[in-house]
């Protein structure tokens, strides 16, 4: 329950109340404890990092790297998480992948890296590493750096 407060106050923050994010429709922003009687397999926790998540996607797409920095300080799993981009699964990829596909700062590629530092060794779709991700996208040689410090055998694994 802590997390749909701190998600619903993020979102409101970012937001605004009167932005077309529909809270009241939305059963992770709901107000009350314990919804038993939802058909949604779910827990409302769950649907919450959902939700979350799909909210740094987008953040991710735009550009808006305080606002990214801001939920992965309050949600440091989500460096962990599975982003995708469809329903299907299968094409996930960690928050770092996304973030180095995007050209990130410094600071961002930093912060995923400490929250989740494994991600780094972690193939994503067709077999891109972070790193892969980040010379395609140009990024900078300081990111580029950092992802090899991170992961060093990077540098010899071919993607797909």
């Amino acid at each position: 329950m802590e997390v749909a407060m701190i998600s619903k106050a993020i979102v409101e923050i970012e937001y605004g109340a009167d932005d077309t994010f529909e809270m009241s429709t939305n059963p992770a922003y709901q107000s009350g404890g314990d919804d038993t009687e939802s058909e949604s397999h779910e827990s409302p926790e769950s649907t919450v990092i959902s939700d979350e998540k799909a909210i740094v996607l987008q953040l991710i797409h735009e550009q808006h790297w305080a606002k990214v920095l801001q939920h992965l300080s309050c949600n440091p799993t989500l460096a962990q998480a599975s982003f995708s981009e469809s329903s299907d699964e299968s094409s996930s990829e960690l928050l770092l992948h996304n973030v180095c596909k995007t050209n990130a700062p410094l600071t961002l590629v930093d912060t995923v890296l400490k929250a989740y530092e494994k991600a780094a060794s972690i193939p994503g779709n067709h077999g891109f590493l972070p790193l892969h991700y980040a010379c395609a996208n140009g990024a900078s040689i300081a990111v580029i750096e950092l992802l090899i410090d991170a992961f060093p055998g990077a540098v010899k694994v071919c993607d797909n």
